[in-house]
C-alpha cells in the first residue's frame, strides 16, 4: 500500500476519533446538564439538623411525634426494640430534662409504636407503651410509670393434644380447642399459652359511644424460648416437651376498655402450629373502620399469617362473608373508597406480591401482582392527578409500584426501580411548594440512601446518608425557625435523625399556629390516625386555626374553638366533630362540607392543664384530628393565690412602717465562729 494511502487512512481515523470524542464530550455534558436540571427541579437540599441516640438496638416500630407535656412544643416519643423509652425535644433533639427520661429496660422489647391515652382522667394524655409480652405500660409526661394502671393481656388456654391429627384448625372449629371461660383454667386438658404483641394496637371508639377508650390489640399466643431461658422450665411449668414447643400458635384480637382496664372480648382467629407452612401470626395493626358507612359501631379488619382475611363486628362476632381465604398476610389491610361508588373496599397484599381487592361483603373485585417480595404494606394517593385513588407498594427488590385503585392495573411510567431493597413503607407527603400538583415519595433503601421521587417523575433524587432503617420515615414541622416540614428517621442502630429538606417547602397558608398545609401533609406516626391511609392533594383533614404556638389559657366558663376542615366537598355523609379534653368529651357538632367553622366549648370546671383534641369522623368512620395545649383556670388560680397572700403582705408592710425593724433577731441564732 502506498505511503500516501496509509497516511490518508490514519488521518481519517484520527478525524473519526476526534469527532467521536467530541460527541462523547457532548453526551457527557448533556447527561450532566440533565442531572443538574433534575436536581434543580427537585429543590431539595437535604441536611442533618440533629441526632439523638436512644439505644443500640434497632427501632422495630416508628416513633410518635406529639406534644407530650402540653407545653405547645413538639416532642418525639421513641422506644428502641430493647433498652429504652425516651422523649426528646423536636426542635433541638435533646432529651427532656425534667423527669425520669430515659426509662431503661433490661427484660422488655417492643414491636409497637407509642400511643397516647389519658389513663388517669386528668386531661393530660399519657404515653401508652405495649410490650412484646402483652403488657400495657402507662407513663406520665415526666417519665414516671403509672404503676396502678399497668395491665397484661391474659393468656389463652389451648387443648394440650389439639395437633395430634392436624397442623391448622379452620376458623369455624377454633372454639373446639380453645377454652373461652377463664374460670376453667384448672382443667388439665388445657394448657396456658403466652400472649405476644408484634404490631401496634389501634385506639378507637369501637362501640360508637363517643368515648375513645377501646384498645384493639393484635395478639399472637405462643411459647418463646427466650422467655424461659431453658426449655426445661417450660416442661416444669406447663408439662410441654421440647418437641411440642412450636405446636401452639393462636392469633386473636383483644378489645380492652382502657377506662376500666377490662377485656371487653377476645376473638380467636386462627390456631396453627408455628412450624406450619402458613403459621397464624398476627403481624400488623388492625384496621378499625365503619364498613357499612352508617355512622354506627366500627368493624375490626385484620389479616393473619395463616392466610385469612377476618372482619370482626364490635360485638365480637365475625361478619357475614368472612373470613376470606387468601395467601399469608403479614401487613396491614388497607380499607378505603377505591371505586368511587361511596362504598369501602378492602385491599390486601401478601409477601409474594399478590394484591387483592374485596368489597365489604367479602367478594373479590380484582386481583393484581407486583414483582418482588412485599413486607411493608401499602399507602394510598392520587399519583397521576386524575382524581382517583391509587395504591403505592414498595418491594424488597427496590421497586415502587403504583396500581389503579379501581382496577389494579399498573399506572403508566411505573414501577420505578431504586436499585436496592426497601424494608419499610413509603412516606408520601408534599415537601415543596414549587410542585403543587404532585406529591413526594420518600424512601430509605438498604444501601443507606434517601430517595425522593415526585409523583410526576420531574424529581428523582437519592442522597447517601450512611444509615438504614426498618421503619417508615416520618414528616412534621419540627423546627419552628424553618419553613415547612422536616424528616425524622429512626435507624437500625437506635438513633433518631432529623433532616431539613432545603428551601422549597410548602408555603404557609395560615399564620396562626403554623401552616395549615404543613399540618395536613405531616405524618407524625406510621399512620396519621389509625385508619387514614391516604396522602395527597385535597386530602381530608382538620386543623385548629385560632390558637398561637404555645399554651392557650382559658379562664371563662366556655371558649370559642375555630377549625378548618380541608378536602374536596362531597355530597355523601356528614363530618362529625368531637372535642375532647384528655379522654373527656366537651362538645360536638356536625357539618356537611369542608370549610372554616367555630364551636362553643364548655371549659373544664377545675384548674387543669392538658390536651384539647378535635376529632373529625366522616361517614366511613375514618378519623382525622388536631390538638392544642390548654390550661383551664390556672391564671385565676394564680390570681387567687396572690389575693390570699395580699392581706399578709399588707399587714407586714404596715408593721414595718409603724415599728420599723426589730432591734433583736426574732429567731435564735448561732455563731459558729465565736469561742466560748
Amino acid at each position: 500500500m502506498p505511503v500516501s494511502s496509509v497516511w490518508l487512512i490514519v488521518i481519517c481515523q484520527l478525524i473519526t476519533l476526534a469527532i467521536g470524542y467530541d460527541r462523547h464530550k457532548d453526551h457527557i455534558a448533556s447527561v450532566q446538564e440533565a442531572e443538574e436540571a433534575a436536581s434543580r427541579r427537585c429543590h431539595y437540599d437535604l441536611h442533618q439538623l440533629w441526632s439523638h441516640e436512644v439505644g443500640h438496638s434497632p427501632f422495630a416500630a416508628t416513633p410518635l411525634i406529639t406534644d407530650v407535656d402540653a407545653d405547645g412544643r413538639v416532642d418525639i416519643v421513641a422506644a428502641s426494640f430493647t433498652e429504652a423509652l425516651t422523649v426528646v425535644d423536636g426542635e433541638t433533639g435533646k432529651q427532656l430534662r425534667d423527669g425520669y427520661w430515659p426509662v431503661q429496660f433490661t427484660d422488655r422489647c417492643f414491636h409497637s409504636s407509642p400511643l397516647q391515652f389519658d389513663i388517669d382522667g386528668d386531661g393530660m394524655l399519657d404515653i401508652l407503651l405495649t410490650t412484646s409480652a402483652g403488657e400495657l405500660l402507662f407513663y406520665a409526661k415526666n417519665g414516671q410509670l403509672l404503676q396502678d394502671y399497668t395491665f397484661t393481656i391474659p393468656a389463652v388456654h389451648v387443648r394440650r393434644d389439639w395437633f395430634t391429627q392436624v397442623v391448622t384448625i379452620s376458623h369455624t372449629s377454633v372454639h373446639d380447642f380453645i377454652l373461652d371461660d377463664p374460670s376453667q383454667t384448672q382443667d388439665p386438658v388445657y394448657i396456658s399459652v403466652d400472649p405476644h404483641v408484634l404490631a401496634t394496637p389501634a385506639l378507637a371508639d369501637v362501640n360508637h359511644d363517643g368515648i375513645v377508650e377501646e384498645l384493639v390489640v393484635p395478639v399472637s399466643y405462643y411459647y418463646d424460648s427466650h422467655d424461659y431461658r431453658l426449655l426445661e422450665k417450660l416442661h416444669t411449668l406447663f408439662n410441654v416437651s421440647e418437641e411440642d414447643v412450636d405446636k401452639y400458635l393462636v392469633s386473636a384480637v383483644v378489645n380492652v376498655n382502657l377506662t376500666s382496664l377490662q377485656v371487653l372480648h377476645t376473638v380467636h382467629l386462627d390456631l396453627t402450629q408455628a412450624s406450619a407452612v402458613f403459621p397464624g401470626y398476627l403481624l400488623a395493626t388492625p384496621t378499625v373502620i365503619d364498613l357499612d358507612s352508617e355512622g354506627g359501631p366500627l368493624e375490626i379488619v385484620v389479616g393473619t399469617g395463616a392466610g385469612n382475611l377476618h372482619v370482626v363486628e364490635s360485638s365480637g362476632a365475625h361478619r357475614k362473608g368472612f373470613p376470606v381465604s387468601t395467601n399469608s398476610l403479614t401487613s396491614q389491610v388497607v380499607v378505603a373508597e377505591l371505586l368511587g361508588d361511596g362504598r369501602l373496599q378492602l385491599v390486601t397484599v401478601d409477601p409474594s406480591g399478590n394484591v387483592a381487592c374485596h368489597n365489604r361483603e367479602g367478594q373479590l373485585v380484582w386481583e393484581a401482582e407486583v414483582s418482588g417480595p412485599v413486607i411493608s404494606g401499602m399507602r394510598l394517593s392520587d399519583i397521576n392527578g386524575d382524581g382517583k385513588v391509587d395504591i403505592v407498594i414498595t418491594t424488597q427488590e427496590g421497586s415502587i409500584h403504583v396500581l389503579s385503585g379501581d382496577s389494579g392495573s399498573e399506572l403508566s411510567g411505573w414501577p420505578v426501580t431504586l436499585g436496592f431493597p426497601v424494608t419499610a413503607n413509603v412516606l408520601i407527603s408534599r415537601l415543596s411548594k414549587l410542585t403543587p400538583h404532585s406529591v413526594d415519595m420518600i424512601i430509605l433503601t438498604d444501601d443507606g440512601s434517601i430517595h425522593l421521587v415526585s409523583s410526576d417523575h420531574h424529581c428523582r433524587k437519592h442522597i447517601p446518608i450512611g444509615e438504614t432503617s426498618l421503619v417508615q420515615v416520618l414528616s412534621h414541622d419540627l423546627i419552628s425557625q424553618s419553613e415547612g416540614l422536616e424528616l425524622l428517621i429512626a435507624t437500625k442502630d437506635g438513633t433518631l435523625l432529623c433532616f431539613g429538606v432545603g428551601y422549597g417547602h410548602v408555603q404557609s397558608l395560615s399564620d396562626n399556629g403554623g401552616s395549615v398545609e404543613d399540618k395536613v401533609h405531616s405524618v407524625p406516626a406510621d399512620l396519621k390516625t389509625y385508619n387514614d391511609f391516604y396522602y395527597g392533594q385535597n386530602k381530608t383533614g382538620i386543623v385548629i386555626t385560632n390558637h398561637l404556638p404555645g399554651i392557650t389559657d382559658v379562664s371563662s366558663t366556655s371558649f370559642y374553638l375555630s377549625y378548618k376542615i380541608t378536602g374536596i366537598p362531597k355530597s355523601t355523609g356528614e363530618f362529625h366533630i368531637k372535642v375532647y379534653f384528655g379522654r373527656h368529651l366537651l362538645a360536638q357538632a356536625s357539618h356537611s362540607h369542608p370549610g372554616e367553622y367555630f364551636i362553643t366549648v364548655q371549659s373544664w370546671l377545675t384548674p387543669s392543664h392538658g390536651h384539647v383534641t378535635v376529632v373529625l369522623t366522616n361517614h366511613h368512620g375514618q378519623v382525622y384530628q388536631d390538638s392544642m395545649s390548654v390550661r383551664f383556670h390556672r391564671v385565676s388560680l394564680q390570681d387567687l393565690q396572690w389575693l390570699l397572700c395580699g392581706p399578709f403582705l399588707a399587714i407586714l408592710i404596715l408593721l414595718l412602717i409603724l415599728h420599723g425593724f426589730p432591734a433583736k433577731d426574732l429567731l435564735p441564732m448561732t455563731m459558729p465562729f465565736k469561742q466560748r
